[in-house]
């Protein structure tokens, strides 16, 4: 089977089958609601409902969804500005039809009803994880002025962490508001594949943030319309990436948030629902963040880094208006020379193209920061699973050594080649033991047919299982492990991590080959993707020296930490989670 054969689509629709309703699953009682209503999250028995009507052929209307979610915020704008917070106990729309009037009746919170106990966009990094008191002290309330203290660099050289999980102990990781800075964000160019709009809504405070939002579709008549749906949304505006000819998947995850004082550039793991972002206490995912000062008048011509170029080439090919262009421009990148900006834009690539994106991008990302190394150990987290073959993560392989594209093509696969590849993907039975179950496992992507399929590397893959004990995960991170060699023998460790939008899969890297009639390399993508590589540091690395071998994998700790056990338990003869199956 061809890698690229309705790969994205086939994944589409399985996300919708495995989401569909569990039979076992209620609609909570306004009771519930209301308990729930004072607490940070909702149960799991609340969370994760969908309901698939499409049949056949058919398919679900994802954009329309989320625009109708739009249009039913307008109507509540005056609620939502008083900052009256409701729970969202559904998955993303683009998951499911929009739901009966009698549900969304339900699902709505009362004027009268009683006060919330705990804002769920309060900074409660302090706050007791048992404690659930009647009233809300005001010092656990989101506050301007905290916010604007918060407002200056606290990431001015970049950062991971991951993203906050219900119930789970805080340590290293942060909640999607923490990300925004709201109180002082001005404008927000968010790019996503996955939309909970009334949720994301919630999240700003109108009328000062504008928005952009980066989606998804197909066909200038599906983006014409979808703009006629919008039209009368104030502070909305939307951009559609080039879709056509092979391009299936706008999958790319990127957040330009901007300041009065400075940018935050933000590449998650994560789409833009509740689930993602940890609020139901199921899933998790990582988030890279740095800030940008803004640069003043009397600044001399700016100096763009590598990671500067690359993201200004990617927000210029998805089609931005030239006023976010402009305004990246406002800003100093001198603190981004030790990381790279690595990206897919969709289409078909030659020349100096081709070695900006996709695997010959990550081998030129490698290479700007010298990372380069002549062995090498990767070990990809990853939520979906493509149809893998030797050919091609043959070339991802050699991609993440820094080779050049002409090189990487003319490689035969090495003979050791799968006992340095180690892909992290969840058992069934694993699973099964998560506190979302299989319910909520829709977006932990593996096809029987592409598993069985004679070709599939099965010799590469490893149980996921969560650090934090029961969570699933919805991470795309690759670390890299090596050394280089000088040419009188001394070796060079050298380690990175890859966080961002992109899987384990052709669609997502790029299928690189020599075109014959050109005589010259060729890389098709059906994605749109982005992500990190971030470096770990020569201090760190001497830290770790060893007689032999390279250095461990707990070297990352501190930078990006690893969020599963490692190494995990082999496949060997067990079965991995595929998400067609619900039992």
């Amino acid at each position: 089977m061809d890698p690229f054969d309705d790969e994205d689509e086939q994944t589409k629709l399985a996300i919708a089958i495995s989401l569909q309703e569990s039979p076992n699953s209620t609609i909570p009682t306004a009771a519930e609601e209301l308990q729930y209503a004072n607490s940070e999250a909702l149960p799991k028995e609340t969370t994760e409902k969908s309901v698939m009507t499409a049949t056949g052929n058919a398919k679900p209307d994802f954009k329309q969804m989320h625009l109708e979610r739009l249009a039913r915020h307008e109507a509540r704008k005056v609620e939502i500005m008083k900052n009256k917070r409701q729970r969202s106990i559904s998955p993303p729309p683009i998951k499911r039809h929009a739901p009966a009037s009698s549900d969304r009746e339900l699902k709505r919170q009362k004027p009268n009803s009683a006060p919330e106990v705990i804002d769920l966009d309060a900074d409660t990094r302090a706050q007791s994880r048992q404690k659930c008191s009647v009233a809300t002290p005001p010092a656990t309330l989101s506050s301007a002025s905290t916010e604007a203290r918060k407002s200056a660099l606290e990431y001015p050289l970049g950062a991971v962490r991951k993203t906050w999980a219900f119930r789970h102990a805080r340590s290293n990781d942060i909640k999607i508001q923490e990300v925004l800075q709201k109180s002082t964000l001005n404008i927000a160019v968010l790019s996503a594949f996955d939309w909970d709009i009334e949720w994301l809504l919630r999240k700003f405070e109108f009328p000062r943030t504008k928005l952009i939002l980066v989606m998804q579709a197909k066909g200038k008549a599906e983006q014409d319309q979808h703009r006629e749906d919008a039209k009368g949304l104030t502070n909305i505006k939307l951009c559609f990436p080039d879709m056509s000819g092979q391009i299936n998947c706008m999958h790319s995850k990127l957040m330009l948030l901007f300041h009065p004082t400075h940018l935050r550039v933000v590449v998650p793991t994560a789409n833009l629902n509740s689930y993602d972002w940890g609020e139901t206490g199921i899933m998790e995912n990582s988030v890279f963040l740095i800030d940008l000062p803004r640069r003043s008048s009397e600044d001399a011509d700016m100096q763009l880094t590598p990671f500067a170029k690359e993201l200004f080439h990617f927000v210029q090919a998805k089609g931005l208006p030239e006023d976010v262009l402009e305004g990246l421009k406002n800003f100093d990148y001198s603190k981004t020379s030790h990381i790279a900006f690595v990206h897919t834009i969709g289409g078909s690539h030659h020349g100096e193209d081709l070695k900006r994106t996709g695997i010959p991008g990550l081998s030129r990302a490698v290479r700007s920061l010298n990372l380069q190394t002549d062995n090498l150990e990767v070990d990809f987290t990853a939520s979906s699973i493509g149809s893998l073959n030797d050919a091609f993560l043959k070339n991802l392989y050699f991609g993440a050594k820094g080779e050049a594209p002409a090189k990487i093509i003319a490689r035969d696969v090495p003979k050791s080649f799968r006992n340095k590849f180690r892909i992290y993907f969840p058992l069934h039975e694993t699973v099964l033991k998560t506190i979302g179950g299989i319910d909520n496992a829709g977006t932990n992507c593996l096809q029987a047919s592409y598993y069985n399929n004679s070709r599939f590397p099965k010799e590469c893959m490893h149980d996921y299982k969560s650090i934090r004990t029961g969570l699933l995960s919805h991470n795309k991170i690759l670390f890299a492990r090596g050394q280089r060699v000088s040419k009188d023998g001394h070796s060079t460790n050298v380690a990175w991590a890859y966080v961002g939008s992109a899987n384990v899969s052709e669609s997502a890297w790029g299928k690189l080959l020599m075109d014959r009639s050109k005589k010259a390399e060729k890389l098709n993508c059906r994605n749109w993707e982005c992500g990190v590589l971030i470096a770990i540091p020569p201090e760190k690395l001497d830290a770790f020296k060893t007689l032999e071998g390279l250095v461990p994998m707990n070297v990352f700790a501190g930078h990006v930490d690893v969020p599963f056990e490692y190494p995990g338990e082999k496949y060997g003869a067990k079965k991995p989670w595929f998400f067609m199956e619900r039992h």
